[in-house]
């Protein structure tokens, strides 16, 4: 987000309106409108408008903020997938039920718990 901004401060990153016009358009649409759409057309920037930008400012600040959950998800899954796949998994009856969300604590299995004092024959 940062970077995004500093290379749109610096002009090097610019989002342009679009072109839009109403020539051609019937007048009596255009006059049974409750407002002026001519005025509304000529300053109206757009959404989706091409990103201009300069060839220093990387791509991924190039790339629209609505990819950024696409680019996200794509992360996750080549990284983390095959992270958890190579670690040793955890034994679910040593967690902490207060540690998820309610809705998940009845997928847990029951805990497992220690004693506090070990009996007095461990130490001899």
């Amino acid at each position: 987000v940062f970077g995004g901004e500093y290379f749109i401060a610096n002009g090097l990153l610019k989002f342009p309106g679009k072109v839009t016009s109403v020539d051609g358009c019937p007048a009596d649409v255009l006059d049974s409108l409750p407002f002026n759409a001519s005025a509304r057309v000529q300053t109206y920037v757009g959404v989706g408008s091409p990103v201009v930008a300069d060839a220093s400012v990387p791509l991924i600040f190039q790339i629209s903020y609505w990819y950024y959950i696409t680019l996200g998800t794509l992360v996750v899954l080549l990284v983390g997938l095959p992270v958890s796949y190579l670690t040793e998994p955890v034994d679910m009856k040593h967690l902490e039920p207060a540690l998820f969300a309610p809705f998940v604590r009845q997928f847990l299995p029951q805990k497992q718990n220690f004693p506090v004092n070990p009996p007095a024959e461990e130490y001899n």
